[in-house]
């Protein structure tokens, strides 16, 4: 899969919308660093889908606001339980949608701009961080290459001894 598309709204960066269209524009990776943190951390957010507690992850720390992480991706496996959720040129857009201190919703956007109720254990399969390696620039290299449960290598090779299960 690659994600071509993501749009923040509602996260506490300079604006209340952050986007990142690689199909559209032509980033440079100076435009990919001089985002915030805060885009970084929705995309995170976006697999993790963690309760969303903390004020000051709210643009304004408006907690009335809703924070919705919107992401296309392409070049999906053909998988029956994807096809119906799939827009009309092939891609998936999903979006989630945090609420102050609760977990938040998902649903996929249709061509046509409508949301479709999408099944948790299907977010879970391809769309979570079992998928998904967030990785921080300020981190204890030493503890990112221990083997315990949220460091980088036991995440990563937890993941792929998933992948093999499931091939066979």
């Amino acid at each position: 899969m690659f994600l071509p598309k993501a749009i923040i709204q509602n996260s506490p960066s300079r604006t209340s919308q952050n986007a990142f269209d690689t199909q559209n524009s032509k980033p440079s990776v100076h435009y990919l660093f001089r985002v915030d943190s805060s885009f970084l951390y929705a995309i995170s957010y976006f697999y993790e889908e963690p309760k969303i507690d903390n004020k000051d992850d709210f643009f304004k720390k408006e907690t009335d606001r809703i924070i919705n992480v919107i992401l296309t991706f392409t070049n999906l496996p053909k998988e029956e339980e994807l096809e119906p959720f799939k827009n009309d040129d092939g891609t998936l857009t999903i979006k989630k949608a945090f609420k102050y201190n609760e977990r938040p919703s998902c649903s996929a956007i249709t061509s046509k701009g409508l949301e479709k109720k999408i099944k948790k254990e299907l977010i879970k399969k391809w769309f979570s961080s079992d998928n998904f390696h967030f990785i921080p620039v300020r981190r204890d290299l030493a503890v990112q290459f221990s083997m315990n449960k949220t460091a980088l290598l036991g995440k990563t090779l937890r993941a792929k001894m998933n992948q093999n299960e499931q091939a066979r």
